[in-house]
């Protein structure tokens, strides 16, 4: 039942913290404007944007949970990140990194990027550590020859603990060929769409790429590494016979004017299969997606197919996957406010298995239903789903149900004219999942039986010179195949900011919180707090930050730090930086382990290079 138990750590993973991921989003519209989904509903005061590590002041709008971005002019280089954020007192939180490609650039090479070298000295030793990150473009007669580079350099000093790692590159070169643009590309790999067969990742490899001017149809060949790598080696992606595939990629506009768009997408070759080592795949598939009249909405229906050839005494395998999504506006077109209701269901076959997306769970049906209103003052959602394992019934499987259902709100007052509510945001929200077996055979594995009930809610407000936060959020979790076991867990969250001038900050942020599993309540409290100010504005600047944790009967998790940091700018991009922090407990540095200062010299430096 791998379903199953891909579920149950999905919902244990909900009590421990989650990296980010950086995802592709290909090349901008020709009008400048990025389209990005969110995960979540977050209202349009609340989010903020970084393109290449620098805040920016851009237009955003949103539909539903499309963030719209307008790109701003003289961006150097081609190739971008941008990191979407969601206002906070204190730090705030990132819900996302993505990269991007511009049609021009004002620039024919550009360097971005900080870069950062520090020696540090201890009671156990001393280390130089290296931080930093950076993208290098560059392009050569126009689009004749381009190229890009973006890595992400981490320090330590334990040499176990450093690492380098390429996020993305390529060398591509463009020509005119039959009227239509053609490519060449080696490095990081962009697949036309997101499907049953790839997901919305990149890959490292080759490919040919043969694209209309204005945009409506495109064929790509393509040599990949079906997974992925963020290092040095392999940088071809094609170095290992035994992960490899290719294929062939095409998207089209097959009616005018219409957004109505037709996918489709095949490979074979050689690569890791679930649950075993590498071995032959292929896959085949096509979505076809587009509007529903005018104004009525919208719909995308896709199937794929796969096969698997046998791995390691696994027999060969086979099966195919359908999904049906339809988006309906339940408001007319020109209405203030919008209200859509969007219905899907899918059908993923036993042998289902895809290594460009391979989080798609095999063996089990879905029917999904989401409502979707916005307003100025008000963001709701509401969506409930429902699903079966051993779709096949076969009945030496088990078989398990499971369903979920959720309301997201968020009210933003729109008031302009001061007082109390001018600023805020409510936030609520209620969400409940379980699974249950309907059928175990004779032999076959446990019951991963759970319910999962959330509430949470919370208020935040933002003024010009000072914000603060509030939230509690409650779980249970009940293990239903093991007795009955429970775990409860209860957080209330606080944080506030206080900027009285451009370059003075002082942040505060308090947590409790206790959980209960099978004994007693066990409660846990950390307070942090951050203070950064100018000596002499434009030269010297000081920072301070502190902050304790303490988890009852988990001394060892316990920790204590404090951070004192002087800098002194050398120009408009460069700083030297002298720092001391004390750390005891976890929060110990390995130059002073268990407890003790460790002092540091540092010199940072902030690339923003662009050769017209």
């Amino acid at each position: 039942m791998a379903g199953a138990s891909v579920r149950l750590g999905l919902v244990l993973a909900l009590f421990a913290a989650a990296a980010g991921a950086q995802t592709r989003l290909g090349e901008a519209d020709p009008d400048g404007k990025l389209r990005i989904s969110l995960d979540e509903i977050v209202p349009l005061s609340r989010l903020r944007v970084e393109i290449d590590g620098q805040p920016v002041a851009v237009p955003l709008a949103l539909a539903g949970r499309t963030l719209i971005v307008t790109l701003p002019d003289g961006l150097q280089g081609r190739e971008h990140d941008i990191v979407v954020y969601r206002r906070q007192p204190d730090v705030d939180d990132e819900l996302g990194i993505w990269t991007f490609a511009t049609q021009t650039a004002a620039a024919e090479a550009s360097f971005v990027g900080t870069v950062e070298v520090e020696q540090r000295n201890g009671p156990a030793g001393s280390g130089t550590v290296i931080n930093g990150n950076g993208r290098l473009a560059f392009a050569l007669g126009g689009d004749l020859l381009r190229g890009g580079l973006g890595f992400v350099q981490t320090g330590s000093t334990r040499r176990d603990q450093r690492r380098t790692e390429v996020s993305d590159y390529f060398l591509e070169t463009r020509q005119a060929l039959f009227g239509q643009d053609f490519y060449a590309r080696l490095g990081t790999q962009d697949l036309p769409a997101e499907s049953l067969l790839a997901d919305d990742d990149s890959w490292r490899g080759a490919s040919l790429r043969l694209a209309a001017p204005d945009g409506r149809s495109e064929v790509m060949a393509f040599a990949l590494h079906p997974g992925q790598i963020s290092g040095l080696s392999n940088l071809s992606g094609l170095g290992n016979p035994q992960a490899r595939l290719t294929g062939f990629a095409a998207q089209l506009f097959p009616i005018g004017t219409s957004s109505l768009r037709a996918d489709a997408l095949v490979y074979e070759g050689k690569a890791k299969v679930a649950g075993a080592g590498s071995g032959a795949v292929e896959g085949r598939g096509m979505r076809l997606s587009g509007p529903v009249g005018a104004d009525f909405g919208d719909f995308a229906l896709e199937f794929a197919r796969t096969a698997t050839g046998p791995v390691r005494g696994n027999p060969a395998a086979s099966g195919a996957a359908v999904e049906a999504e339809l988006g309906v506006a339940l408001l007319p077109a020109g209405h203030d406010d919008s209200l859509e209701l969007r219905v899907s269901a899918t059908r993923h076959e036993p042998g289902f298995y895809s290594p460009l997306n391979p989080d798609v769970i095999a063996d089990e049906n879905t029917r999904r239903a989401e409502l979707l209103f916005q307003s100025d003052e008000w963001q709701a959602n509401l969506y409930g789903e429902q699903g079966r394992s051993n779709i096949a019934d076969d009945p030496a499987l088990p078989t398990d149900r499971f369903r979920e259902i959720g309301l997201d709100l968020t009210y933003s007052p729109y008031i302009f004219t001061g007082g109390f509510l001018q600023g805020l945001t409510f936030y609520g929200s209620l969400y409940s999942e379980d699974q249950r077996r309907l059928a175990t055979p004779a032999g076959g594995p446990d019951p991963e039986d759970f319910r999962l009930n959330s509430v949470s809610f919370g208020v935040d407000k933002f003024q010009p010179d000072y914000a603060w936060a509030a939230g509690l959020k409650l779980d249970w979790l009940q293990d239903l195949a093991r007795g009955g076991t429970s775990e409860r867990r209860q957080r209330l969250e606080s944080a506030f900011a206080w900027t009285p001038g451009e370059l003075t900050t002082f942040t505060l942020r308090a947590e409790a919180g206790r959980s209960q599993k099978t004994g007693p309540w066990r409660r846990d409290a950390t307070l942090e707090m951050s203070f950064a100010f100018p000596i002499v504005p434009d030269r010297w600047s000081a920072s301070v930050e502190a902050g304790a944790t303490r988890i009852e009967g988990r001394s060892a998790q316990d920790g204590t730090y404090l951070g004192l940091e002087v800098k002194r700018s050398l120009s408009a991009n460069t700083a030297m930086l002298l720092r001391a922090d004390y750390g005891s407990g976890a929060e110990a540095d390995d130059l002073a382990p268990g407890r003790g200062w460790v002092f540091g010299l540092a010199l940072r430096h902030e690339f923003g290079v662009g050769t017209p």
